[in-house]
């Protein structure tokens, strides 16, 4: 794991999340370039998704847990969507949020939380086993064939989805290409 101290989070990169984040009407993840994620610079091709967590403190999010498994969700249009569920499975990522910060190169996934007392940034672990986990839900998401819903939540805590948008972003003074690709972009089946 990176040495990394919330003093020296690029500022900057936040504020155009923040900004973004309240201002788009779905709950939004951002990947970011980790070398972006430090004022000063880091030479490295990893990424880190951001997950912003307005209205939520630290305490009430278990993003220690390091289990991490998969899930078939749905979205509010009724559509599947493969999900990897974090922080005790509280919280729903799109399976393409892994894709495209390319985690599993590195055999990790770090998480950058946003809380409203604090930020943190957690790693969790990207083996084999949840590569295949993720590329069989994302079967299923994908099937013709009708999935029956569950209409509650198994233990009865609130899911937390950040199933709409995932967006690229880069520090706003690097001419900000804070992109929202919409909906869940077309995952290949060699995933």
């Amino acid at each position: 794991m990176y040495y990394w101290s919330e003093q020296e989070t690029n500022a900057e990169l936040l504020a155009a999340i923040r900004k973004h984040f309240t201002s788009n009407s779905a709950r939004t993840a951002y990947d970011v370039p980790l070398s972006e994620l430090w004022e000063q610079p880091q030479v490295t091709d990893e990424k880190c998704i951001v997950i912003p967590m307005p209205g939520t403190t630290a305490t009430e999010i278990d993003y220690e847990d390091k289990g991490v498994s998969t899930q078939v969700r749905r979205r509010a249009d009724g559509t599947s969507i493969d999900c990897l569920l974090l922080a005790s499975g509280r919280v729903a990522l799109p399976g393409s949020a892994i894709d495209i910060a390319q985690s599993s190169d590195f055999g990790r996934i770090l998480v950058l939380w946003v809380f409203n007392d604090k930020l943190t940034l957690s790693e969790y672990r990207f083996d084999e086993q949840l590569y295949e986990d993720l590329w069989a839900a994302s079967l299923v998401a994908q099937s013709f064939h009708p999935i029956e819903w569950d209409e509650d939540e198994p233990d009865g805590l609130e899911v937390i989805e950040y199933l709409e948008y995932v967006a690229p972003v880069k520090v706003p003074a690097q001419q900000s290409r804070l992109q929202v690709i919409q909906k869940d972009p077309q995952v290949s089946a060699d995933r």
